[in-house]
């Protein structure tokens, strides 16, 4: 049957789609309630606007052959400080206050923190495991895929989290949200943990788009956590 699937993507991805040379994903945000034994009224309030302000938030993927980034779309309102407060919650928890910025020729990705610091990454292989569930995501045809993530906090400790991605073959790149890369199709929707990003517009160029990567001094990601727990003690 696995065999069955992979001639399947193969077809696929010889149409016309693999004559474009970049393009661009909009994904909005879906995201489960955040569970809490709290009964505090203001802690019930502040978890219940930290689910709204993840369900506004709205990411863009740019790619073109080999670079991809991926950046939350800024909302041309001006928020307030409480507001901002919400939403920087809302990213750590829910989506990401992070952008990546993937280069397949290269050995590291780029992520940048919303306070502007570089972190390269190695890439790593994310083994995923190709099923045959299928479905259509904004009229393109999509297979499931799933693999786990390895999540290390800022103590060091690891977690092992299943993620799950549906990408179209007819797509032939290698991109998706956040980190997740790696499949024979562009990722149009992914689900990590509470939050699923899902694709909501789909564009292409026949021109090659260039992907522009922040320049600046980088750290390791080993460097970044020690500076993070250095200044929480």
């Amino acid at each position: 049957m696995k065999k069955n699937i992979l001639i399947i993507i193969c077809l696929c991805c010889l149409n016309l789609h693999s004559q474009i040379s970049s393009g661009k994903i909009i994904y909005n945000v879906l995201t489960q309630d955040i569970e809490s034994n709290l009964k505090d009224p203001k802690s019930l309030l502040l978890n219940k606007l930290i689910v709204e302000n993840a369900r506004k938030q709205s990411f863009i993927l740019e790619f073109n052959k080999n670079k991809s980034s991926f950046t939350k779309i800024e909302k041309l309102a001006q928020p307030s400080y409480k507001e901002k407060l919400v939403e920087s919650i809302a990213s750590g928890f829910l989506t990401t206050p992070n952008s990546y910025f993937l280069d397949q020729d290269a050995e590291n990705y780029l992520l940048q923190t919303e306070e502007g610091i570089l972190i390269r990454k190695p890439f790593k292989s994310l083994n995923w495991e190709i099923l045959k569930e299928s479905k259509m995501v904004d009229d393109y045809l999509c297979y499931k895929a799933i693999c786990n993530k390895v999540i290390i906090n800022m103590k060091g400790e690891e977690k092992n989290i299943s993620v799950i991605a549906w990408f179209a073959p007819s797509l032939p790149y290698h991109f998706g949200p956040k980190e997740f890369y790696g499949l024979p199709g562009l990722i149009l929707e992914l689900e990590e943990g509470k939050t699923t990003f899902y694709a909501t517009e789909v564009s292409f160029l026949d021109l090659k788009k260039e992907i522009e990567f922040p320049r600046g001094k980088t750290i390791t990601e080993e460097e970044y956590r020690k500076s993070v727990m250095a200044q929480q003690y």
